[in-house]
């Protein structure tokens, strides 16, 4: 299968556009007194004006045709399997074969924009139904009203049929999301990831960001920049407790909550290992250090770009001198130069690190983490914490991999740490550990993290549901 189809937009697609209420190509919401036009071939995505279509159509057209394919005569057979599926399971069966369907048709990759329409198509939150599955229903079944869904009035993300909203309208609005914090309901969250969206619009124009620490690649890496003189406890520390403070100096016009979401969600990385060292030692040795290594297990693109955020560990710990970050995982073969590749690669400190002698040391290797110490030969050493970050150990195509390595970490007696998007996925994540005979320790799972990130994503599964990075703790340990 080629590559994904290029598109010259910011990679990543705003809520709105992908629900078809903001234009599609300059992701410009609608004013009250305007309505958009909706694709007429694959009628997923909206434009505010012929401009913008004309613009749009050479990136857009293959997907629109296979879309709009699916209500071709030929291809009804097949996309009514997926009428009144409404499981968590079954609508995650559903996405994949659509996807797989499309991608099929297509000859390609999706693209990110492509993907997220998938994603993010409107389905009705009670009986999970999309537009295109009604409109192929009611070509079947005459007694089938041929209705569009309708949008919420509040966030706008979130539908349901016309008599359907009165089912769901009180727990959309009022009761707790699956997969969200502090309580918040799905219309809550909805409107936050439309605030984030904004201000990343606000900040992909801006010509110079406010911190040398911040780069625009989506996924801000703020690494905050005042180095402590003593480590401090993170056991009940929030996220505003711990960084509210800084991000006020370096982003004084930014939304408070906005900026934390964003900013958490890569700091989540290198502070879920500072958590989770302090929960597995008995004593602050760890923090006195001079060489503190970390193990990145199973690592893809995301962990890998932004190892830089681990700077942050020394920024928190001010004995240790060197961190040095094995960055392990095979889907990393596509993301790694030549200088990347299976040896160390030095990575320069903020200016007051290095004023203190302080220093960054990455080594990339592309391998399965039980192969490790194989590729490595004699430089391989037992890590201070390895970490295995939203590891998908369940997932059917890495599962025996991931036994593999569990097993391989529990009889090292390796101090370990698994991160999870939900809670299923911790629950079966820490299965994994319990049947490798791991000893968990109950402050690292499975439980919420505390230092999961607070930037929320749409699940693809329930209707309502939410994810975040490291939201959970799947299971820490230290060996049998």
């Amino acid at each position: 299968m080629s590559s994904v189809q290029n598109d010259s937009r910011p990679p990543t697609l705003p809520a709105l556009a992908a629900v078809g209420a903001a234009c599609y190509q300059c992701y410009s919401p609608a004013p009250e007194s305007v309505k958009l036009q909706k694709c007429s071939g694959c009628r997923l995505v909206s434009y505010c004006n012929s401009a913008c279509q004309h613009e749009s159509w050479p990136s857009h057209k293959q997907f629109c045709k296979v879309i709009a394919s699916f209500e071709k005569p030929h291809m009804v057979s097949l996309v009514a399997t997926w009428i009144g599926r409404g499981t968590p399971e079954e609508l995650e069966s559903q996405f994949k074969a659509r996807l797989l369907n499309c991608q099929l048709q297509l000859g390609r990759e999706l693209s990110p924009h492509e993907s997220t329409l998938l994603q993010f198509e409107p389905r009705c939150l009670h009986c999970a139904r999309t537009d295109q599955l009604i409109r192929i229903e009611s070509s079947t079944d005459s007694s089938v009203n041929p209705h569009a869904l309708v949008p919420c009035s509040h966030c706008h993300l979130s539908f349901a049929c016309p008599t359907h909203w009165a089912l769901v309208y009180t727990e959309h609005t009022q009761m707790m999301c699956e997969g969200g914090y502090d309580g918040l309901p799905q219309c809550t969250l909805n409107q936050e990831l439309i605030e984030d969206d904004e201000w990343d619009a606000q900040m992909l124009l801006r010509p110079v960001l406010p911190s040398q620490y911040c780069v625009p690649l989506r996924a801000y890496r703020w690494i905050p920049p005042n180095l402590k003189y003593t480590w401090t406890s993170l056991k009940d520390v929030t996220w505003a407790e711990k960084f509210q403070a800084q991000l006020e100096v370096d982003f004084p016009e930014a939304l408070a909550s906005v900026s934390m979401r964003r900013m958490s969600d890569v700091l989540s990385m290198p502070m879920t290992a500072l958590y989770a060292l302090e929960c597995l030692n008995d004593n602050l040795d760890w923090t006195k250090k001079d060489v503190l290594t970390i193990h990145m297990i199973g690592a893809q693109s995301k962990e890998m770009f932004n190892a830089v955020c681990f700077e942050n560990i020394l920024h928190q710990l001010p004995a240790v001198k060197l961190v040095k970050l094995i960055v392990c995982g095979v889907e990393l073969v596509p993301h790694l130069g030549d200088d990347m590749r299976n040896g160390p690669y030095q990575i320069t400190c903020c200016q007051d690190c290095q004023r203190r002698g302080k220093m960054r040391g990455n080594e990339y290797y592309d391998v399965h983490y039980h192969d490790l110490p194989r590729k490595m030969g004699g430089t391989y050493t037992v890590p201070d914490l390895a970490i295995a970050f939203n590891s998908g150990a369940s997932e059917f195509r890495h599962a025996a991999a991931w036994k593999k390595t569990a097993a391989f970490l529990v009889s090292r007696n390796i101090p370990s740490v698994f991160t999870a998007y939900t809670a299923n996925d911790a629950i079966a994540d820490s299965r994994i550990l319990l049947d490798a005979h791991a000893k968990l320790v109950p402050e690292l799972g499975p439980c919420r993290n505390p230092w999961g990130s607070l930037l929320g994503k749409k699940d693809f599964g329930p209707p309502r549901g939410f994810y975040s990075d490291n939201m959970f703790l799947a299971g820490g340990f230290k060996g049998r």
